[in-house]
């Protein structure tokens, strides 16, 4: 009986400290991951405020309400420091001049970045001045760099989704 309660005694000392080494493990886990996602916003942060940045369109909503696949190799926003590029696959940029193009060229004014208070998203918001018209583009951005949001002009909006390439 004696052997029985000592070998059960080992045996809980053994389980504790076990217990132990495994919650400092996912302690360290769980730290590990929390500075790795507040370095990642850090970089987005910082990217989005040099304005140096490509926004890849991969799904638009059409005027049916469905959602559109496209190729983000070919539908961005490309953000470098004061000037932007808008492209398109296809002619569906639509301009003031009531016609559509592939690509709009310009500059950018009206910046606007705000962060939420853990910095885990971002709220984007600026203008687009091009020879084919004034775009207001607004955009949410996650901390793993998915971004939705939508781009006005005079006569048309449309709404997007994608993600943010840091450059």
């Amino acid at each position: 009986m004696k052997r029985i309660i000592l070998l059960l005694i080992c045996f809980e000392i053994y389980n504790i400290g076990n217990s132990q080494d495994i919650n400092s493990e996912r302690k360290a886990r769980k730290e590990a991951k929390e500075a790795d996602i507040i370095a990642t916003n850090k970089a987005l942060g910082a990217s989005l405020e040099a304005k140096n940045f490509l926004l890849e369109m991969e799904y638009i909503l059409d005027a049916s309400g469905n959602n559109k696949k496209l190729n983000q190799m070919l539908n961005y926003i490309m953000i470098d420091s004061t000037s932007c590029v808008w492209q398109s696959e296809s002619a569906e940029i639509f301009t003031d001049l009531f016609r559509y193009v592939l690509k709009a060229e310009g500059r950018i004014d009206g910046w606007k970045l705000e962060g939420n208070n853990n910095h885990t998203s971002y709220f984007l918001q600026f203008k687009m001045f091009t020879d084919n018209g004034l775009y207001h583009v607004t955009s949410s951005i996650n901390n793993d760099k998915t971004a939705s949001g939508t781009i006005s002009g005079v006569r048309d909006s449309f709404t997007y989704s994608g993600r943010i390439v840091i450059r």
